[in-house]
């Protein structure tokens, strides 16, 4: 009967921690289309760097790790490429970022 009961208890952690794995995936997923619309959204203002001739930057890609919470992003005005990588805060409940740090590479 003693083993019944650690079985049972065992599969409820089982249960219990597939769940919580799922909504973080949810949540990690809400995050990279958040974070990675905002950087396309916003580079000309982030990039540390100026555009040169006139251009304007454009993203090409971006990639984010949001267990790490900072990324990498490539992006071109035209002209030049530029490559940085960032690190931000991300606000789960009103979806607001933060950049923290901008390194052009």
């Amino acid at each position: 009967m003693k083993n019944y009961i650690i079985a049972f208890i065992i599969l409820i952690c089982v249960v219990i921690g597939g769940f919580l794995l799922l909504y973080e995936k949810e949540n990690s997923k809400d995050e990279i289309l958040v974070v990675e619309e905002y950087i396309k959204n916003n580079i000309k203002t982030i990039a540390t760097n100026k555009p040169v001739l006139g251009g304007s930057w454009y993203v090409l890609s971006v990639t984010s790790v949001p267990a790490l919470h900072s990324g990498e992003v490539i992006y071109e005005d035209g002209h030049i490429q530029s490559k940085a990588k960032f690190e931000y805060t991300f606000d789960n409940s009103t979806k607001n970022i933060t950049i923290e740090k901008f390194e052009v590479q």
